[in-house]
């Protein structure tokens, strides 16, 4: 009876492993204009120039290569460029720019940190609560859009998974092994993306608070060892990004706002970008389950990254109310704490045959609606029309045309399909933004500071172009319009 059903646990994990990889190569191929373009086209402007830069010889105009080199030095360093580097190496391999590989790369990861969330919730709760925790993993419509994405998320929490998994390991264990795989991990998931610190910390500071005096931990070499191993590769990047590259303290303004703390509406923008990152009632459930976990060193370790969670949310307050990625962390956790919660229902009906059958069918049933409403979201969008679009106004325009554009994703779909890299224009959200933080704001003079010299403005958001009246009245009574339709409209600022 019991290899019986370690065949049939076998057998479900790799038809959810399976079915997941599958629904997520649905239309590989199609532009990543699904899923926070504006990230994505920031990595495919860097991973097409790096391409271009290590191929000198390719056969391809000289000013496309140039255009490619400088679009990607423009974007500098937001974060170490992992994985616009193994994009831009696999193009060599395939002999050419192809966006999908980069989607591969995004799904490969996801489901290597699927395989790490099997581990863990199986070690921590049983058999059954491993195959909750993997199906929601997997099936949650929004993890299939956000596991599909150009950006560093997928490969930070497969990198997160496993540090947790080496964390557990070093507890039970306590040898060197464990404790170099764990901070080698740790240090790993911070240098993909410095936010991770918060649940890196976290989740140690959970486990070792649960069971250690404050001396014990500072005796404790292995933690040192660890400790150092999590802080030293972006502790390198940051002293290449500063003093190598130069200029990478921009890259922290305007990410700082302890006054939204006061406004009720932080709370109730973060709560929506939990919502649909998460749904609040798996949010819920989630949380529930932490407090199940069995073992008192593991059910802190979960309940220090969610502590991890709220500082990054109130450190980074309005990334987190506005950006709903950014709850990605946040997301497995919840995987785990609802793996332990249906494990504990599972086991109050052990002796119950219909049960055991229900539960199977009822998890199938949820896999199903959640992947054909996946499937059905990315069989509607086709984004062909849209490239085409770019490439045309590039060609119209000019590739060597100086273009200031008030476009979608702050000018990138110019800039990758048109070969034109824009001064983007702020909307108005930006400008809120900067206010907020107490920055000044003229429009006559930042307007002449962006025109000056430039050929052509752009405006294909006609929307907010009609809520930026001094614009708006700026651009129609003193620029001729080139071309006007339904789309976008063009002003001739070489008059």
């Amino acid at each position: 009876m019991k290899n019986r059903n370690q065949i049939i646990y076998v057998f479900l994990v790799l038809g959810l492993i399976i079915a997941g990889f599958v629904i997520r190569i649905y239309d590989l191929q199609d532009a990543p204009l699904d899923f926070h373009p504006t990230r994505q086209l920031h990595s495919a402007l860097m991973a097409r120039g790096i391409y271009y830069s290590l191929n000198p010889n390719l056969n391809i105009p000289d000013w496309q290569r140039q255009t490619a080199i400088r679009q990607w030095q423009l974007e500098g360093l937001v974060e170490p460029p992992l994985m616009e580097w193994l994009v831009a190496f696999t193009y060599q391999l395939a002999g050419g720019v192809y966006l999908w590989i980069a989607r591969l790369y995004a799904i490969l990861f996801w489901m290597v940190a699927a395989f790490g969330i099997l581990l863990i919730v199986r070690e921590m709760a049983g058999n059954a609560g491993s195959l909750a925790a993997l199906a929601l993993f997997l099936f949650f419509p929004y993890a299939i859009y956000a596991s599909r994405s150009f950006q560093p998320e997928t490969l930070l929490v497969a990198g997160l998974v496993f540090t947790f998994w080496a964390a557990m390991q070093w507890e039970k264990k306590k040898t060197w092994r464990w404790a170099l795989a764990a901070g080698l991990l740790g240090g790993l998931s911070i240098l993909i993306k410095a936010v991770a610190i918060f649940f890196v910390a976290g989740i140690w500071l959970g486990l070792l608070l649960s069971r250690m005096k404050l001396s014990a931990i500072l005796k404790n070499r292995q933690l040192w060892l660890i400790g150092f191993l999590c802080l030293l590769p972006y502790t390198i990047f940051m002293g290449y990004a500063n003093f190598i590259v130069g200029g990478y303290e921009g890259q922290f303004s305007l990410r700082f706002f302890p006054q939204l703390w006061t406004q009720i509406g932080f709370y109730l923008r973060w709560v929506g970008t939990l919502r649909l990152a998460i749904g609040l009632e798996w949010l819920t459930l989630g949380l529930l389950g932490v407090l199940l976990v069995k073992e008192k060193q593991q059910r802190w370790m979960l309940i220090g990254a969610w502590v991890g969670y709220g500082l990054l949310g109130f450190t980074l307050s309005y990334h987190i109310s506005t950006h709903d990625y950014y709850n990605l962390p946040a997301y497995l956790m919840v995987c785990l704490g609802v793996g332990v919660l249906f494990q504990k229902l599972f086991l109050l009906n052990t002796n119950s045959k219909w049960f055991s059958h229900l539960t199977i069918i009822l998890l199938l049933f949820v896999i199903t609606i959640y992947g054909y409403e996946a499937y059905s979201t990315l069989k509607r969008t086709n984004y062909s029309q849209e490239i085409a679009f770019w490439q045309e106004m590039g060609i119209n325009l000019g590739h060597s045309a100086q273009v200031v554009a008030l476009s979608e994703d702050y000018g990138y779909r110019l800039a990758y399909w048109g070969w034109i890299s824009p001064v983007n224009w702020m909307n108005t959200e930006d400008i809120r933004l900067r206010k907020e933080s107490g920055q000044t704001y003229d429009f006559e003079q930042y307007f002449k500071s962006q025109v000056q010299d430039k050929d052509y403005f752009l405006v294909t958001l006609l929307n907010e172009l009609e809520k930026q009246l001094e614009l708006k009245q700026q651009l129609f009574d003193h620029y001729p319009i080139k071309q006007l339709t339904s789309r976008f409209v063009l002003f001739d600022l070489m008059r």
